[in-house]
């Protein structure tokens, strides 16, 4: 990592490669809402409410689907929610049936 801060008492190194994380986990976070949830195209809205507006919706729907996503890992200690596909996420799944027979009722 190359930084201009270099006064190790103000700014520690460990402090540093920390916040590196911090910010490339939010990088990937934007190019996760660009190209996948906005598929290439602009916002819609042209006024400044509706820009606002329309950002607060992608960024639920983003929080929405990560949360799906940590619950669908609960299940799999060897695999990390940050590490799922985000766009595979995105994709439809079919429906999915399934039947549990009735338990048996206790006899009196």
């Amino acid at each position: 990592m190359i930084t201009t801060l270099l006064d190790p008492r103000r700014r520690p190194a460990a402090d540093l490669v920390r916040l590196y994380h911090q910010r490339w986990e939010i990088e990937t976070a934007y190019l996760e809402l660009k190209p996948a949830i906005l598929g290439g195209r602009i916002l819609r809205t042209r006024t400044p409410d509706g820009v606002d507006q329309e950002v607060h919706a992608l960024l639920i729907v983003y929080h929405r689907l990560r949360t799906a996503m940590v619950d669908a890992t609960d299940s799999r200690p060897d695999l990390a929610p940050d590490r799922a596909s985000f766009t595979t996420s995105l994709q439809p799944r079919p429906a999915t049936k399934s039947y549990t027979p009735p338990a048996p009722s206790p006899s009196t």
